[in-house]
C-alpha cells in the first residue's frame, strides 16, 4: 500500500504543494494542516486487524478509481479564480487513496476505519465563493449576537447591517472579525471529541451542529467585550493585544461550551461513558455504569 500511496503522492505532487501553500498562506484554510495528523492518530489508536474481502474490495476500489480519474480529468475545465480546479483535484486524490485502501486491505478494513477515511474529506478546500458566503453568515450572526448582548446588559445600541452604534462610537463588524477560522477549528475539535467519546451517531452529529451557535456566541462575546472596553475604558482596546492576539481567550470560552455539551451528552440516558482497552489489535469496550460489556 505504501508504494501505491507514494505513487499517488508523486503523481499529484503539484496539487499537494498547492494545497500546502494555500493552508500556509490563507488563515481560512489553515485547518487543512490538522487533517493528516488526526487521520494517522485515529488509524494508530483505533487500529483494526485487516479484514480481507478481495472480491468486493476490487469492485469498490475500481469504482473509486474511476470516479477519481473522472474528477481529475474534469478539473481543468473548472479552472478560475474561485479555486474549483484545486477543489476537484484534491477530491480526486482522496478518492484514489480510498481506492488504494480498499484494494490493499479490503472493504472490511475500510468500513472498520470509516471515520479517519471520511475525515480525509476535510482536505478538500472549499471554493472561495463558498468560504465568502460562510464568512458573511458568521459575520451577520456575530453582529446580531453582540447586539443582543448589549441589549441584555442595558447598553443603548442600534444596528444597521454590520454596524453597531453605541453612545460614543460606531463599531463595524468586518469580514476579518467573522471568526471563521476559530469556528472551523472548533468544528474539527468537536468532530474528533465526538468520535472519541460518544457512541451514538445522533449525539456526534448534535455535538458538531452545536459548533455554529457556539462559534457565533463566542465571536459575539468577543465583539461585545472589546466594544465595552473601548467605550467605557479606553478606545485603545480596539487596537490592543486583546483585539489582535486575544482570540485564543475567546476560543477557550467556545471550547468550554463544547466540552460542557460533550459532558451532558455522555451523561444522557443510553450513552454512558466508556473505557477502551487495547491489547494488540483487539479492542474491548466496557460501558461504565450499566455493567454491560460491548465490543
Amino acid at each position: 500500500m505504501l508504494l501505491l500511496l507514494a505513487w499517488a503522492a508523486v503523481a499529484g505532487r503539484s496539487v499537494l504543494l498547492a494545497l500546502l501553500e494555500l493552508a500556509l498562506s490563507n488563515p481560512e484554510y489553515s485547518q487543512i494542516l490538522l487533517v493528516i495528523p488526526v487521520v494517522l492518530a485515529f488509524l494508530f489508536l483505533e487500529r483494526r486487524a485487516p479484514l480481507a474481502e478481495p472480491r468486493s474490495s476490487a469492485i469498490v476500489a475500481g469504482m473509486l478509481a474511476v470516479l477519481g480519474m473522472a474528477a481529475w480529468l474534469l478539473a481543468p475545465s473548472l479552472s478560475g479564480a474561485d479555486g474549483l480546479n484545486l477543489t476537484m483535484r484534491v477530491a480526486a486524490l482522496v478518492l484514489v487513496v480510498w481506492a488504494i485502501v480498499n484494494l490493499t486491505y479490503g472493504a472490511g478494513f475500510f468500513r472498520a476505519n470509516l471515520f479517519p477515511m471520511l475525515f480525509l474529506l476535510l482536505l478538500i478546500p472549499l471554493p472561495l465563493s463558498a468560504v465568502a458566503k460562510l464568512t458573511v453568515a458568521l459575520q451577520w450572526g456575530s453582529t446580531v449576537a453582540a447586539y443582543w448582548l448589549f441589549k441584555i446588559s442595558g447598553v443603548p445600541v442600534t444596528r444597521d447591517g454590520f454596524v453597531l452604534s453605541l453612545p460614543s462610537m460606531d463599531i463595524e463588524v468586518a469580514k476579518e472579525c467573522s471568526g471563521i477560522r476559530s469556528t472551523v477549528l472548533l468544528l474539527i475539535t468537536a468532530i474528533v471529541l465526538g468520535q472519541w467519546y460518544l457512541r451514538s451517531g445522533w449525539r456526534k452529529a448534535l455535538l458538531a451542529l452545536a459548533v455554529l451557535p457556539v462559534g457565533i456566541l463566542r465571536n459575539g462575546l468577543r465583539i461585545y467585550v472589546l466594544s465595552m472596553l473601548a467605550t467605557y475604558v479606553d478606545e485603545g482596546w480596539l487596537e490592543g493585544n486583546l483585539h489582535h492576539r486575544g482570540g485564543v481567550v475567546f476560543f477557550i470560552f467556545g471550547l468550554a461550551l463544547i466540552l460542557l455539551m460533550l459532558w451532558i451528552l455522555r451523561r444522557s440516558p443510553g450513552e454512558g461513558s466508556r473505557i477502551e482497552i487495547r491489547e494488540g489489535l483487539q479492542v474491548g469496550v466496557i460501558a461504565i455504569g450499566s455493567g454491560d460489556p460491548r465490543a
